[in-house]
């Protein structure tokens, strides 16, 4: 069982509450099912900006190219979430 690296978890730490939830319950529910192209994107998602992450995960604006199946995968799952 792979654990969330740490630098990674802190990262999930932001200035909005919405932000903290929504990453942290992708990354607790979802880390382990992730191939490397996807943590690769979870990880430059995370450099982005409260402001930007807002728009695109919790507004629904379109993605930039680079973390666009990061954030498919992440709004997918806030809309199935496991039983």
């Amino acid at each position: 069982m792979a654990q969330v690296p740490g630098k990674l978890r802190w990262q999930c730490r932001r200035g909005m509450l919405e932000l903290d939830v929504i990453l942290n319950r992708f990354v607790d529910q979802h880390w382990q099912s992730l191939d490397n192209r996807l943590k690769a994107e979870l990880e430059k998602l995370l450099s982005c900006s409260d402001q930007q992450l807002q728009k695109w995960l919790c507004e629904g604006r379109e993605a930039d190219n680079e973390v666009y199946s990061i954030v498919t995968r992440m709004r997918q799952a806030d809309n199935h979430p496991p039983s």
